[in-house]
């Protein structure tokens, strides 16, 4: 990660992080567990952020990513009215210092940004975006910050609920530039 991000480990960042997905409540949400982006701790250097899948799920279990687009995507036509009101919203939502949905739709916190954080949901919900499988070894990787060091409101993102008789293992890698920079 180190190589292919230009940074190789240091002191300053956090160990690898392993979780364990156990099956979801039928009826549960697409994202059970709300959109997030990763600022963890108000760590403000962290810039990348790798998910290694240790098991494959062979229901559920994707990681979201709502304002996502492919390549193809990109290649084929410039996003569209819709994607452009969401990646609006999700910019109010950052502009407001909510890095979680659920802080908004389950603690309350922001109620002017409400609607904001429902229509990030929804999106994730109806399938909007990209969705990476769990699948066993492989490992996406993802960009938390743009250039000059805000956060990529692209990089909102969310685990899908596990089917019954799955779980799901990962192991996540956040990359983040030395303190000493």
């Amino acid at each position: 990660l180190g190589w292919l991000t230009g940074s190789p480990p240091h002191a300053d960042e956090v160990e690898l992080v392993g979780t364990l997905t156990p099956p979801s409540a039928e009826g549960s949400a697409r994202c059970h567990l709300g959109l997030h982006v990763d600022t963890n701790g108000g760590r403000t250097w962290r810039y990348a952020t790798a998910i290694c899948y240790l098991s494959t799920v062979n229901e559920g279990g994707h990681t979201c990513f709502p304002l996502a687009r492919t390549v193809e995507e990109e290649d084929i036509e410039p996003p569209n009215y819709e994607q452009l009101e969401l990646l609006e919203a999700s910019q109010r939502l950052l502009d407001g210092d909510v890095d979680h949905t659920d802080r908004v739709l389950e603690q309350g916190m922001r109620p002017d940004l409400r609607s904001d954080a429902e229509a990030l949901v929804a999106a994730a919900s109806s399938g909007s975006g990209v969705s990476v499988p769990a699948e066993l070894g492989t490992v996406v990787l993802f960009w938390t910050r743009r250039c000059d060091g805000s956060i990529d409101p692209h990089s909102w993102h969310g685990g899908e609920s596990v089917g019954l008789g799955s779980t799901k293992w990962t192991l996540q890698k956040f990359k983040e530039v030395p303190v000493a920079v």
